[in-house]
């Protein structure tokens, strides 16, 4: 139980740093009005559904398998790192592509947005993570 809340925390970060990047963005380009309710809305959906799903079958398992293997759940950097950048390699291979097929899906500030929003995302998960895997040994 404490996991998915700690994987729904972590999706909650991920998409107020998207939103963070949307309001810096659409001010540091001098837009005369910020973003509006359905940007922000559909920003929202847009990250908070996929950061949940990320946290809850790809960053918990092989989290979990990592912590099973290493027999530890040291040093949290590491942890933070791996949930941050390397499980979210695919993601941004993906986004990567996307955007190189020409903008098809979406433009590059938007491809910054979604890269920000998952590895906030999986950073406070890998952090979070740390922090229950030590609770979870001390405890049993």
């Amino acid at each position: 139980m404490r996991l998915f809340l700690i994987a729904l925390a972590s999706a909650l970060a991920g998409t107020a740093a998207a939103l963070v990047v949307l309001y810096v963005s659409s001010y540091a380009l001098a837009a005369p009005e910020g973003p509006n309710t359905t940007d922000l809305q559909g920003f929202a959906v847009l990250t908070f559904v996929p950061a949940l799903l990320l946290c809850l079958l790809l960053y918990a398992p092989a989290l979990l398998w990592l912590s099973r293997r290493r027999r530890s759940c040291e040093p949290s950097a590491f942890y933070t790192l791996v949930a941050a950048f390397v499980l979210n390699a695919p993601v941004f291979i993906v986004l990567l592509v996307a955007l190189l097929r020409g903008g098809m899906f979406f433009g590059p500030s938007e491809a910054l947005l979604f890269v920000a929003a998952f590895a906030v995302a999986g950073a406070t998960f890998g952090r979070s993570f740390v922090w229950w895997c030590r609770r979870k040994t001390r405890e049993g």
